[in-house]
Formats: structure tokens, C-alpha cells, sequence
């Protein structure tokens, strides 16, 4: 189901999502955050040309602070709830880059809770999980422990868990025949 098209409103006669975008190249984090505190629908802003948003910006920024307080944000706003779950042009949610990127601590941010709708896939068809296995942060995709948790939620999700552990088991023999723990 489409999201039906987000109002943009205009302040000081500029629109939010470009004054949102200053902000964040600005490196302004804190000002990015008070900004969404106070228009929470700015949220689900994409402000850039490949369709990313605030909460993505702040992954690829590595910016775990601002990841955190926004994913409080979002969890206390109800307008903003599926704000975790857009995706960019490529299909990629803030979890997507996350994972990408090998951060667990955003990994982990961003999946707790009941928020977030773990097993999304983007163009290609790749879940968080399995793009984390595939780029090598076994950190990222070594928590066995909390992902059945979160396959309750989407049956398809529990698929990854075989797979996230012939990727690991894969990458293990890989690694044990160079000579390198990764343990």
C-alpha cells in the first residue's frame, strides 16, 4: 500500500524538506532533531535526489546519537510510526544501510522494539540481514539470539536465519583456510 503524498509545508519561504537537507549537510544534527521533534511528519520527508531521509542520512553519517533520538521520536509519534520503513529509490530502509555499513549499534536501534518491520527487502530482493552477510559484518548478522524474536513478526523472515547461517558458516571455512580467526 502507497503512503498518500506527504503535504510539504513552506517556512520562512522555504520548503521544510530543503531546509531539512542544509541542516544535514550542515552536519546540524541537533538542530535536525529538534527540527523533526517539532514537525514529526518531517520524518517521512525524502530530501534527497535518491529518496533518503532524515533517518537515512543519519545512518550513512554515522550518526548514532541522532539515530537513537529520532528512533524515540518515532516511537512516540504515531503519525511517524512507519517513518523506519521508507524506502529510497533502491528500496533500502535506514535498517538496509545500517547493515550495510556493519554498525550494530544502529542495526540494533533501529530493529528493537515494535516498530520495525525486519524483514523488508529492497529492488534486489536483500533483507538487512542477509546484506550484512553478504558484506562481510558478521557482528551485524551474528545475533541468532534476538532474530527469532523478530521472525515472529513476518513468517518469511525466520527463511533468513538458514541462510544468515550458511553465509556465516561459509565465511568461517573461507576465513579458517587464510589463516584468520574472525571469532
Amino acid at each position: 500500500m502507497d503512503l498518500p503524498p506527504l503535504r510539504i509545508d513552506y517556512m520562512e519561504g522555504k520548503r521544510l524538506d530543503d531546509i531539512l537537507l542544509e541542516k544535514v549537510m550542515a552536519g546540524d544534527w541537533d538542530m535536525v532533531v529538534d527540527f523533526c521533534m517539532a514537525r514529526p511528519v518531517c520524518l517521512k520527508f525524502k530530501i534527497t535526489s535518491l529518496g533518503d531521509t532524515v533517518c537515512h542520512l543519519a545512518v550513512l553519517d554515522g550518526r548514532y546519537d541522532a539515530v537513537q533520538k529520532l528512533k524515540k521520536l518515532i516511537c512516540e509519534e504515531d503519525v511517524t510510526e512507519e517513518a523506519l520503513g521508507v524506502a529510497n529509490v533502491r528500496g533500502n530502509t535506514p535498517l538496509h544501510l545500517a547493515a550495510s555499513v556493519g554498525s550494530v549499534s544502529m542495526c540494533e536501534c533501529i530493529a528493537a522494539g515494535n516498530v520495525w518491520p525486519i524483514g523488508e527487502r529492497n529492488v534486489d530482493g536483500e533483507t538487512p540481514l542477509f546484506l550484512a552477510a553478504l558484506l562481510g559484518h558478521k557482528y551485524a548478522f551474528l545475533c541468532d539470539t534476538r532474530w527469532p524474536l523478530m521472525a515472529q513478526r513476518k513468517p518469511y523472515v525466520a527463511l533468513d536465519l538458514p541462510l544468515a547461517r550458511r553465509v556465516r558458516q561459509q565465511i568461517s571455512t573461507i576465513y579458517s583456510n587464510q589463516c584468520i580467526n574472525i571469532a
